[in-house]
């Protein structure tokens, strides 16, 4: 008949001695967007409900890292035929900050600021900076969409400068979430360029570049029905390793 969406924002209470660092957090969190709790569900109008279907969708909704809670109900339909569902979800707090600091200059030796459900579209996304006292500083970028173009894929991408070398990541992927699912996969690529260290002599350390190029795609399908099924499955993967001389 209907399915009727309610998502909240975090309790925040773990804030509640400081009443208001919890408000602060609350004014500046946008809860997640119903159209992209309604796309992990296992269940919609016009389709067959059952117990499985209900449990795995409330499954589903908790395992996301944005959601701290979520209740998939049915109640049966006014008009007496069908049923209606009620879903709840309670978001996490979606703000992320943190750092190191010390009392000589520089004060701030590490920082991180992010959020991990950007405008409520469940899209992680932060940057960190750190300071190296011998060689550069530390930063990168770590982005992370959760429900790719409406669809329950998973597509992350990460960047780091070190202060040494450097190294980049990108995956997409199609997870396995539930029994009912048909198909599952995984693409991913990345580089690193760093130092390896080594001690030719005593008390003598010294560095040599090395690039590191790899990648990975496989996947499954699932054959037979929930709760008896087989998963078959193949991946290529692949790495190149380069020194300097």
């Amino acid at each position: 008949e209907s399915v009727v969406i309610h998502s909240s924002a975090p309790t925040v209470s773990v804030l509640r001695r400081v009443p208001l660092l919890a408000v602060i957090v609350r004014s500046i969190h946008v809860t997640t967007r119903p159209d992209i709790i309604r796309h992990f569900l296992l269940l919609g109008v016009g389709m067959r409900c059952s117990e499985f279907r209900r449990s795995e969708s409330e499954r589903i909704l908790r395992a996301q890292p944005f959601i701290a809670d979520a209740s998939v109900l049915a109640y049966p339909a006014d008009s007496g035929d069908g049923v209606e569902i009620e879903v709840r979800t309670i978001d996490e707090t979606s703000i992320l900050v943190g750092g190191s600091m010390r009392s000589t200059s520089p004060f701030v030796t590490r920082f991180l600021l992010g959020n991990s459900n950007l405008s409520g579209n469940a899209v992680y996304a932060a940057a960190h900076w750190g300071h190296d006292a011998t060689f550069r500083d530390a930063y990168g970028v770590r982005l992370a969409d959760f429900q790719l173009g409406g669809k329950p894929y998973m597509a992350t991408l990460t960047a780091n400068q070190q202060p040494l070398g450097n190294d980049w990541s990108a995956e997409a992927a199609h997870p396995f979430l539930t029994d009912l699912q048909r198909v599952a996969w995984r693409v991913l690529g990345g580089s690193s360029n760093g130092l390896a260290l080594f001690e030719p002599v005593r008390d003598q350390v010294h560095g040599i570049n090395v690039l590191l190029q790899y990648f990975d795609a496989g996947g499954i399908v699932r054959i037979g029905p929930p709760g008896r099924l087989r998963l078959f499955g193949a991946s290529i993967s692949g790495g190149r390793e380069r020194a300097a001389d």
